[in-house]
């Protein structure tokens, strides 16, 4: 995990170097990863979800559009923040649905890093998001075998190459 496109990466976003720290070390490169891998779009332009609300240059003669958050993320901010003291609570879906939530709202606010790296809300955002997932890995780690909690996790992990789909985020996040 100490490559130096890591460690570029991170100073580059004004990310701390700790940043995947709460994660599981054999997590981490996974994790880290499919990020990287859910921001570069295989063939069509991230539209699908909301309205494009204004365009922006991002230095270098390259233009991005700012896009509404999805649905699905502005359901997330509506609603109280589970703790981990909650974790207890959820079945097995109900953490799926956290996990799969976390990890998109981290590739959204890294996606917007890129794009506007000096946008210290998804700074932020990124960071409590990665958190969330190592306690939520945590807390799967505990409720089955020590084996199933990676690969469950990379299963959710293959979720983030559907970003672009507003259809596959209505499926995957429907309430």
């Amino acid at each position: 995990m100490d490559s130096p496109s890591f460690s570029q990466t991170l100073a580059a976003l004004g990310l701390p170097p700790t940043l995947l720290d709460g994660v599981d070390p054999v997590m981490r490169p996974a994790l880290w990863n499919s990020l990287l891998q859910s921001l570069e779009a295989p063939d069509a332009p991230q539209q699908g979800w909301g309205a494009a609300s204004a365009s922006m240059s991002t230095g270098a003669g390259t233009t991005a559009t700012r896009r509404e958050p999805p649905p699905f993320i502005r359901r997330y901010f509506a609603r109280p923040r589970l703790q981990q003291s909650d974790l207890s609570g959820l079945d097995l879906a109900g953490w799926h649905q956290e996990a799969r939530l976390a990890l998109w709202i981290a590739a959204e606010a890294l996606e917007a890093l890129r794009v506007l790296p000096k946008a210290d809300a998804y700074r932020a955002l990124l960071c409590e998001q990665c958190v969330w997932i190592g306690q939520l890995y945590d807390d799967l780690k505990r409720r089955v075998k020590p084996f199933l909690a990676p690969v469950i996790l990379q299963g959710e992990l293959r979720f983030l190459r559907h970003r672009a789909s507003a259809v596959a985020a209505e499926l995957l996040f429907a309430s």
